[in-house]
């Protein structure tokens, strides 16, 4: 199918993962004409799920923030959009286990508060004003002064100015692990915003599992006349007369549009789809600076035998073995990791939530550590043997793992580039560096193009993942449609 000229689309967006579709439904919902162009044979990126003998596994995503009734992530999902999804409420978003103490972050930040105090009880003044803080962080008074206060601050600095006890500061900093950095590297914005929006206005898993989101977006947008090409890779966009783009697909096929939106990392559109004299090469050398987060080791199992006896229902359960939460997150971010010596294990339990994700009385488990990304030839090597890595440390929560698994599988961070074109693999989008937080001014040059970017590469402030997704859908929809009646 080549089109015509006479055949413009009014957006065209490149890549069919949650941003990109999330667009996609509002702009066609509006009548606009929208085509979405996805490399892959499947939709979703980070949000798919895939099947192996009858267990579920979610690929990248494990739980849902902002998302409570009240919530903005609730409010595109079924008041927005009207999806067809069910969210389950879990209580304990994340469950944190160290050598001395096992502590639950629950939804209803009381309850957190409270736990908290009773092992804490020297710190509750302290306690109560910052769980006040991160509440109430949206409130636009409060967000102004916090963001003058600590926009070159790090999160250490934040623990520091409320908190002596050194163990009650390294509890409060094992769920901002989700952004990759040690607490004296990572923003303090970017982490009060993941606590607000995940911890404490999230707590939901979808039924069905993460595909569920995405296949409801997919047959809104349909709904509504949108299409989608899949397994079409774009290779070149060119600016033609009267700011329409040109859009060259793997396949010789080629579309025009009137606007374009991107749903991938704005690196690679710049290396790659773009010639390079649209923009200056002082812009380029400042982008290449920019820092993507880490990315991640994932290994999938399927058990043929429930564990629920020893594990709360959580979004994620952090199992620490030593203190050094630092230490790990430093090296990390020098491209360093010892999986002989590793401190730390993520896990997250599917069919806790979902029991149709497991065959009867089986269990689906994720395993997470945030790795390096290294190259082909490195996990070539070594994936194998850093799997049963896991598996052993894992044995430390589970003491007959190895007996009772039935399917296994992994996820490296060179199989995360090639999915996502994200950059090492990158799974939250830009390192929440105090330095990076407005990355969004040097995509502005880009956007004086009309070249648009949703995803959690679009963040500027708030640390990227599902949320960041949605949130800049909806907001770059609404320049485009605003801009429309503009021109009318």
């Amino acid at each position: 199918m080549v089109a015509s000229k006479k055949d413009i689309y009014d957006v065209i967006i490149i890549g069919g993962g949650v941003g990109g579709l999330t667009c996609g439904c509002f702009l066609a919902k509006a009548g606009k004409k929208v085509l979405i162009i996805e490399k892959n044979p499947k939709i979703g990126g980070y949000c798919n799920s895939f099947k192996q003998n009858g267990f579920t596994f979610d690929f990248g995503i494990r739980a849902l923030s902002h998302s409570k009734e009240d919530s903005y992530l609730y409010k595109i999902i079924k008041e927005d959009l009207n999806l067809n999804i069910e969210l389950i409420k879990t209580e304990i978003t994340d469950c944190i286990i160290t050598p001395d103490y096992k502590i639950n972050f629950y939804s209803d930040i009381n309850r957190t508060i409270d736990e908290l105090i009773s092992i804490f009880p020297k710190e509750s003044k302290n306690i109560n004003l910052l769980f006040d803080l991160i509440n109430n962080i949206n409130k636009n008074s409060i967000l102004a002064s916090f963001y003058q206060e600590f926009k070159n601050r790090t999160f250490k600095y934040l623990l520091d100015k409320y908190f002596k006890n050194e163990k009650l500061k390294f509890i409060l900093t094992i769920p901002i692990g989700n952004l990759g950095l040690s607490s004296f590297e990572v923003s303090a914005i970017s982490s009060i915003m993941l606590y607000h929006g995940y911890l404490f206005k999230g707590g939901h898993y979808i039924k069905g599992g993460m595909q569920t989101l995405v296949n409801a977006l997919l047959t809104n947008f349909k709904k509504h006349g949108g299409k989608i090409l899949l397994s079409n890779k774009v290779y070149r966009i060119e600016f033609i007369k009267n700011n329409i783009k040109k859009i060259f697909s793997n396949n010789r096929d080629f579309f025009y549009a009137k606007e374009v939106v991107c749903n991938c990392d704005p690196s690679f559109v710049i290396s790659n789809l773009i010639s390079k004299n649209i923009l200056n090469k002082k812009y380029f050398l400042e982008f290449k600076k920019l820092k993507p987060s880490t990315s991640a080791f994932i290994l999938y199992l399927g058990l043929k035998d429930t564990i629920r006896k020893n594990i709360d229902n959580c979004c994620g359960l952090w199992y620490y073995f030593n203190y050094k939460f630092d230490d790990f997150y430093f090296n990390l971010s020098r491209n360093k990791i010892n999986f002989n010596n590793i401190n730390h294990l993520l896990f997250a339990f599917p069919s806790f939530h979902d029991k149709n994700l497991a065959p009867k009385n089986c269990e689906s488990i994720m395993m997470i550590l945030w790795s390096p990304y290294k190259n082909r030839n490195f996990w070539y090597k070594n994936a194998k043997h850093f799997k049963e890595i896991l598996i052993n440390k894992a044995k430390n929560l589970i003491p007959n793992l190895s007996s009772i698994i039935q399917v296994e599988k992994i996820t490296s961070p060179v199989f995360l580039n090639q999915y996502t074109l994200s950059r090492n693999g990158s799974v939250r989008g830009w390192e929440a560096l105090p330095s990076q937080l407005r990355v969004s001014k040097l995509l502005e040059e880009i956007l004086k193009k009309r070249i648009f970017f949703v995803g959690q590469w679009s963040t500027h402030y708030a640390p990227g993942g599902l949320f960041t997704a949605i949130f800049s859908a909806k907001k770059i929809a609404n320049i485009i449609l605003t801009k429309t009646k503009e021109k009318k």
